[in-house]
This record gives C-alpha cells, sequence and structure tokens, in this order.
C-alpha cells in the first residue's frame, strides 16, 4: 500500500524522500522490497533499523504518548520512525487505508470458510478441532481459525485479529476481577459498529466493520499519536473521501474475490507502475519481533 501512495506521489514530483524502518531479524524485515521499490521509482531513501536497545529507550514511554490504553507495539517503531523522518520532513504520506478498502487482509478471506466450516455438525468441528491440537506442526493460524468458531458469527472474523479466547484469558485474570467482567462481552462493539451498516451484503459489513474498529479504532489511533508526539503529521490518501466513495461502488466480488486472490483488483491497477517483486510477494503486516525481545535482550 505505501508502494502504491509512493507510485502516485512519484509521478507528481520526482525525487520525493521516502522512509522505511526494518530489524536485523530477517522475517520482520522489509527494508529489501522498499529498496527494489525505491530504486524503481527514484526516491530518496533513507532506513531505520530498530533494535532491541532502540526499543528499550521507548518501551516505558507508550502510556504519556498514546492518552489511552491501545495493545499494538508497532507504536514503538512507528514513533521512532517518525522521530526520523521529522529531522528532514514535516508530512509523511502513508498507505493506511488499503488493506480495508481493497479486502487486504488473509483474515477476511477465511471468513467464507468459517461460514462454511460453522455449517458442519458439532461434533465433526470437534474432530477436526481435537485432531489439529494433538497433531505436532499444526500452524498456529489453524489453531486460531478453529478456535474462532467458538464465537459467534459477527465476532469469528474480529478473534482472529488478536486477542485471547475466554478459557485462555480467564487463567490470566485474578478471581476478583472476573467475577467484575462476568457477563461482559468483549466483542458487543461490534454490534454497535454494524448497527450503523447501510448494507446487509456480508462481504460489505466485513470491510465495513474492519473500517471502523480496526482501521480508525486501532491503526489511524496508533499512527497519529506515533506521529504527532514528534510533530510529524500524516496524510493518508486511500482516505480521501471521494476515493472511499468511488470504490464503494465497485462490485464486491472484484475485491474480495476468493480465498488466494487478496486485493487483486489493486494489484492490476498498479501492474505498470511497480516492479514485479512488489505485485507476486507474499502479504505481510507491519510486525514487530517482541515476542523475540522479550524473550531474549528484554526478557528483564
Amino acid at each position: 500500500d505505501s508502494s502504491a501512495i509512493t507510485a502516485a506521489a512519484a509521478r507528481q514530483h520526482a525525487g520525493i524522500r521516502t522512509f522505511s524502518v526494518g530489524y536485523v531479524e530477517r522475517d520482520y524485515d522489509e527494508r529489501p522490497f522498499a529498496r527494489v521499490v525505491a530504486a524503481h521509482l527514484g526516491t530518496r531513501h533513507e532506513e531505520l533499523v530498530v533494535s532491541a536497545d532502540d526499543a528499550r529507550g521507548v518501551i516505558e514511554r507508550p502510556g504519556s504518548l498514546l492518552a489511552e490504553p491501545l495493545a499494538d507495539m508497532s507504536f514503538v517503531p512507528l514513533y521512532l520512525l517518525s522521530c526520523a523522518a521529522r529531522a528532514s520532513v514535516t508530512v509523511a504520506l502513508t498507505g493506511d487505508g488499503g488493506d480495508e478498502l481493497f479486502a487486504g487482509y488473509p483474515t477476511m478471506a477465511a471468513e467464507w470458510w468459517h461460514d462454511r466450516f460453522a455449517r458442519l455438525p458439532r461434533a465433526v468441528r470437534q474432530g477436526v478441532r481435537q485432531l489439529a491440537e494433538r497433531l505436532p506442526g499444526t500452524p498456529e493460524e489453524l489453531r486460531l481459525f478453529l478456535q474462532a468458531l467458538d464465537h459467534r458469527r459477527e465476532a469469528r472474523n474480529q478473534a482472529l485479529l488478536g486477542g485471547l479466547s475466554s478459557d485462555r484469558h480467564s487463567v490470566l485474570l485474578s478471581p476478583a476481577l472476573r467475577a467484575a467482567v462476568l457477563g461482559f462481552d468483549p466483542y458487543g462493539d461490534i454490534d454497535e459498529a454494524l448497527s450503523r451498516c447501510p448494507s446487509e451484503d456480508p462481504a460489505a459489513r466485513l470491510i465495513y466493520r474492519y473500517c471502523k474498529l480496526y482501521l480508525a479504532g486501532q491503526n489511524l489511533a496508533n499512527a497519529d499519536r506515533a506521529s504527532m508526539a514528534v510533530g510529524l503529521e500524516l496524510r493518508a490518501p486511500f482516505l480521501d473521501h471521494t476515493f472511499v466513495e468511488f470504490l464503494g461502488r465497485i462490485p464486491l466480488d472484484l475485491k474480495l474475490a476468493g480465498f488466494r486472490r487478496w486485493k487483486a483488483l489493486l494489484k492490476r491497477a498498479l501492474a505498470e507502475r511497480l516492479p514485479l517483486e512488489t505485485q507476486r510477494r507474499r502479504k505481510q503486516g507491519f510486525g514487530v519481533p517482541f515476542g523475540l525481545w522479550f524473550r531474549g535482550p528484554l526478557a528483564d
């Protein structure tokens, strides 16, 4: 998505500045792909490598910088990248919104499979789940997919985005807190958001929910706090309201076209503007190696 925005901006102004963050942990590092795009479009490219030591200097500060609870650890590298970018620019463009508007999340494609698994007899679902739990080497994604079937339809997909199932988070809570939240529905805000959705089409409601809760409620809030903490203003061209309205008139089957064809419409539109390496690579979120760091250099 950021590559798409860069391609559009580079057509308007030559030699734009681009900024990318990466890690020495290769599974999380997108810098090689960013370099390919930067070279292809002729940008003045800068990279920031964030280490566990860099994170250590920020990790106790998010409470004062965010001003509200927000469980997204990508705040740390976003904040550090904003610090680096602010040294040379005051406004930056981001690719926020592309995944939501073009149905680019693998979890969105999982909705089709959830609907079909949910129709199976309960005994069959339980058998498949028990088999997946017992077999060594079962992908964690499959386990999460099957666990999410315990939720009602509106909450199943949201469960794939993070958080813990009730049986897992209950062991983390004290008896007093478990009693205090008895009967509380952590997915109740989904119903509230969808009550304002003007469409009854399941795919449209899925995109609507991602825009309202995941995009507006988490990603944009996270990026806004990280950038404004250092006086850097972010702009998200994908979220220009006329563009969003235009995308809303495009048939949904062009955006959510099967289990593996994520964001096919946007990729076709950019086929002549971006290098093949960018178009063919697998989906990768803005991951941060905190799991490795908390078990290693940040264990204390």
